[in-house]
């Protein structure tokens, strides 16, 4: 009897840890109040956006527990103002730039912290703040960020945490990539968590074609060789009219007099148009005009999903020219940020070019009126912001190089919808 009921016992135990494991892989409830209890317990809950170029790596803490790491004795229940806030920012930056790191493929990759902020709301519930509005600590969280830049598609991004002082133990985090999202844990025992791509994050989209002019060739015309056969030619005409052959006869002369022609055909080339190019044809339709603005907009948006500065020049030096260029990155840097101190950047994912009216110019160039609207995302603090901008613009378009570029950009009017 006795057999029996510990082989019963063993029995659920087993379907106990069975279960548990289930719960655990399935990622379903049982693993989310297992982030919440860790939450709140700990006060801090972090989030993991895997992107392509950029992994960010975002804490919320308690603000009373952030007070009580940085050694803070303010009274939590009296509001600061902006001032007072950012003093404690500082304080927060000063000692958190190494609390966090990141290997991307397994290479450590050297981060920056990016913001320091109240944050107003709760995990997956914020609210934006005023500049200059007053906050409770005891009714506030601090947020911080960290950007990493990583490879383009990355296979394997491990985070790792560092700082643990009490009441942190656990920290519960939530992993963000494509339409996907996953929850791990980071503990003091295994101060890390490793996230495995398996084809679960899309690769960058590639830089839009651009239509083009049809391109100019020319015709090499040899005329050294050509003056030296017309040389020879006159020769033969002129000695043939008294009957006398050169010594060796004509058909040595003629090989002779070919072979130095040869020998002279890469002295002075004159290049000739070539009469079989397809002529360029003037832009005076709206739909054709779109077929041009399309791509070159599309890819200035893309050239911001890079994060080196450099490579966002290189990439929209091919869709616009001349003073624009300066202009346009910084405008568009501007348009992308999401409202809030923090400065996160939003990625346009759609994009639709409406061309009401073109007006052709010279050297084939043409302006156009029209409009364009672009709807981009992007996680942050838990949750996702969505940002649409409507444009009504006049550009001029302009062949470099026989490659269609913008030439002058005028917005008439912004509305964010």
């Amino acid at each position: 009897m006795g057999d029996l009921s510990m082989i019963r016992m063993k029995k659920k135990g087993l379907l106990n840890l069975l279960g548990v494991c289930l719960c655990l892989i399935g990622g379903g409830l049982p693993l989310a109040a297992i982030g919440q209890e860790s939450e709140g317990k700990s006060g801090v809950v972090t989030y993991l956006y895997v992107e392509p170029f950029l992994t960010r790596f975002e804490a919320l803490f308690s603000a009373p527990i952030m007070f009580q790491w940085l050694g803070i004795k303010d009274d939590v229940t009296v509001e600061l103002d902006g001032p007072a806030q950012q003093a404690i920012e500082r304080q927060v930056a000063e000692r958190a730039a190494q609390w966090c790191g990141l290997k991307d493929n397994g290479v450590n990759i050297t981060g920056r912290l990016a913001a320091v902020t109240f944050v107003k709301g709760e995990p997956g519930k914020t609210l934006p703040m005023a500049d200059g509005e007053k906050v409770k600590p005891n009714e506030s969280m601090i947020g911080l960020v960290w950007e990493f830049a990583t490879s383009p598609s990355p296979q394997t991004i491990e985070a790792q945490w560092w700082e643990w002082n009490p009441p942190l133990s656990v920290l519960p985090l939530t992993i963000f990539f494509g339409s996907f999202s996953e929850r791990m844990e980071i503990t003091r025992a295994l101060p890390f968590a490793r996230w495995q791509n398996d084809g679960r994050l899309p690769p960058p989209k590639a830089l839009s074609q651009v239509p083009s002019l049809p391109p100019v060739t020319s015709l090499p015309i040899p005329v050294a060789s050509i003056a030296w056969l017309a040389i020879g030619w006159i020769y033969y005409v002129l000695r043939n009219r008294t009957g006398r052959k050169p010594r060796g006869g004509w058909l040595g002369m003629v090989i002779a007099w070919i072979f130095v022609a040869a020998i002279l055909s890469p002295m002075m080339i004159a290049h000739v148009p070539n009469p079989f190019d397809k002529a360029p044809v003037a832009v005076d339709r709206p739909d054709v005009a779109a077929k041009i603005a399309s791509p070159l907009l599309r890819n200035i948006y893309r050239a911001f999903d890079y994060q080196d500065e450099s490579r966002i020049y290189d990439s929209l030096a091919m869709s616009v020219d001349g003073e624009l260029h300066r202009k346009l990155y910084l405008e568009t840097l501007k348009a992308l940020q999401l409202e809030g101190r923090e400065g996160t950047r939003v990625r346009v994912s759609e994009l639709d070019v409406q061309i009401d009216k073109v007006t052709p110019g010279d050297n084939y160039s043409f302006t156009t009126e029209g409009q364009w609207t672009a709807l981009g995302t992007v996680g942050h603090w838990g949750h996702a912001h969505t940002r649409v901008n409507r444009y009504k613009a006049r550009m001029t378009f302009r062949p470099v190089d026989l490659a269609w570029k913008i030439t002058a950009l005028e917005v008439l009017e912004l509305k964010r919808l």
